[in-house]
C-alpha cells in the first residue's frame, strides 16, 4: 500500500511538472528582474533618477521622488547603462508580447539647465537597417548621451527564408545614423607623451 500511494505521488509530480513546462513564460514587466542592484544613479551634481513600479508601469523619479517619466504597460525597462562620467543613463524598453517580447525603444536621461531630460529614442518602426532589425545589448553610451555603441540583431531575407546576424554598431542619437559598424565612442583623454 505504501508503495502504491509513493508511485501514485510520483505520478501526480511528473503530470504537474510537465503542465508547468508546457504553461507559457510570463515575462515580468518589474525592471527589478532584470536589473542587477538599486535603480537609482546619480546623473552629476544633484540630478538623481530612480525608477519604482506603479501597478505594472516603470516610472522615473527626479530627486525629489517627483514622476517625470512613465513608460506605461506592456512596455518595461530591461537593461540600463551609465556613462564613463556618470551623467548621461540610456535604459532598452521592450513590449511584452505574452509569451516573450520584443524591443520597442530606448530611453535616454541626461542632464538639461532645468534638471533631467527623458526621451524615448530609436524606436523599433524606426528605419535603421534595410530590414527588420531590433536592439539586443548595449555595450557603451558616450559621455554627452550622443552616441551608443550596441549590440543588434538584423533579420535578412533569403531564398530558404530569413537569416539573422548580430553585429556591434556605433549609433548617433537622436538621429539613428549609423556612425560604423563596432566601436568608435571615445570618452577618455589619451595619456600624455613623454
Amino acid at each position: 500500500m505504501k508503495r502504491i500511494i509513493n508511485l501514485a505521488l510520483l505520478l501526480l509530480a511528473s503530470v504537474t511538472a510537465s503542465e508547468l513546462q508546457a504553461e507559457p513564460n510570463e515575462v515580468s514587466l518589474d525592471f527589478s528582474q532584470y536589473l542587477h542592484g538599486p535603480a537609482k544613479w546619480q546623473l552629476g551634481g544633484d540630478n538623481v533618477i530612480s525608477l519604482k513600479m506603479d501597478d505594472d508601469a516603470t516610472v522615473f523619479l527626479d530627486a525629489k521622488d517627483k514622476e517625470i517619466f512613465r513608460l506605461r504597460p506592456p512596455e518595461y525597462i530591461k537593461q540600463a547603462l551609465l556613462s564613463e562620467d556618470g551623467k548621461s543613463l540610456v535604459l532598452i524598453a521592450m513590449k511584452n508580447k505574452g509569451r516573450g517580447s520584443d524591443y520597442v525603444a530606448l530611453v535616454r536621461v541626461t542632464v538639461a539647465d532645468a534638471g533631467l531630460k527623458v526621451t524615448r529614442l530609436l524606436e523599433s518602426r524606426q528605419k535603421l537597417f534595410a530590414s527588420r532589425w531590433w536592439l539586443a545589448e548595449l555595450g557603451a553610451i558616450s559621455n554627452d548621451g550622443t552616441k551608443i555603441l550596441a549590440k543588434f540583431g538584423v533579420e535578412y531575407p533569403e531564398a530558404t527564408g530569413f537569416r539573422m546576424d548580430y553585429k556591434w554598431y556605433t549609433i548617433a542619437l537622436p538621429s539613428g545614423e549609423i556612425l560604423s559598424e563596432g566601436l568608435s565612442i571615445a570618452n577618455s583623454k589619451a595619456p600624455a607623451r613623454k
